[in-house]
C-alpha cells in the first residue's frame, strides 16, 4: 500500500541517504501526480511535479515526506 495518495502534496528529497547534513536536509514542495503498480512500473513508486522548478519526475517513496 502506498504512503502518499494522488494530489497529495509532499517534500521531495533528491539525496534522503546522504552523509552531507545540507543535502539530507534539503526538501522541494512538490505534488503526486501518479502513484505507480508494482506490476506497471517496478522500479518508481511515484510520478511527482515539482512545484518550484515546474518538472515531472519519477521517484521513489524514500524521496518523499510528508508536507
Amino acid at each position: 500500500m502506498k504512503k502518499f495518495k494522488v494530489d497529495e502534496k509532499v517534500l521531495y528529497c533528491t539525496f534522503p541517504d546522504s552523509t552531507l547534513p545540507s543535502l539530507a536536509s534539503e526538501r522541494q514542495p512538490a505534488l503526486v501526480l501518479y502513484a505507480y503498480e508494482s506490476s506497471n512500473e517496478p522500479y518508481y513508486d511515484y510520478r511527482i511535479y515539482i512545484i518550484k522548478t515546474h518538472k515531472i519526475k519519477k521517484v521513489r517513496e524514500v524521496n518523499l515526506f510528508p508536507a
